[in-house]
């Protein structure tokens, strides 16, 4: 059974969440954005809870509708949580000042100006980097993309969000016991 709630994330200076959701870095490949950022993800700490993540923009806040693989979230749980994705989508950093700072230089202002409210998206976790770095070496990103899927689909955990099933990377436990995958050498 899957347990969800709902919680919320204050916006501070401009951000869009379109511009965030459909950056295309790491395993993120969106090319089109409904109003939901989809996110799945293991929780910092251990990293062996594994959550889905609806991220929605309402003017001056981030709805999250939250989904965990397992028992329900406890409060410090939502807490990691809500750090966590504050993180990723840069909301734990005042954006006024960094709105402030790239129109006071005019090589940045004209950066800033083509994409407004845009903010950088950062990996889930220091976990999901690494991860990310073993898959994604010596291959195209394209590659590492399925590959990353593949494995996730076959060892993490799955959720339905917002009408798109969305698979997390297993966890360190279930890295380790992992079976070959088609499309990773042995050696990896």
């Amino acid at each position: 059974m899957t347990a969800v709630l709902t919680t919320r994330l204050d916006i501070v200076g401009p951000f869009d969440l379109r511009e965030i959701a459909t950056m295309g870095f790491g395993h993120r490949d969106e090319r089109s954005f409904d109003g939901v950022m989809r996110m799945a993800f293991c929780l910092d700490g251990d990293y062996e809870r594994q959550v889905g993540v609806e991220a929605e923009q309402f003017g001056d806040r981030l709805e999250l509708r939250v989904q965990s693989a397992g028992d329900p979230l406890s409060d410090p749980e939502v807490e990691a949580l809500r750090k966590q994705v504050a993180r990723v989508v840069s909301l734990d950093h005042d954006g006024e000042a960094f709105h402030q700072l790239c129109l006071a230089d005019p090589v940045l202002a004209r950066v800033h100006n083509r994409a407004p409210g845009f903010r950088p998206a950062l990996f889930y976790s220091p976990y999901e980097a690494a991860v990310w770095s073993i898959i994604s070496a010596r291959r195209a990103r394209s590659q590492g993309i399925t590959l990353r899927n593949r494995m996730s689909e076959l060892y993490g955990a799955e959720f339905e969000l917002s009408g798109i099933r969305t698979s997390c990377v297993p966890t360190p436990s279930g890295l380790q016991g992992m079976e070959s995958i088609a499309g990773r050498p042995e050696a990896e």
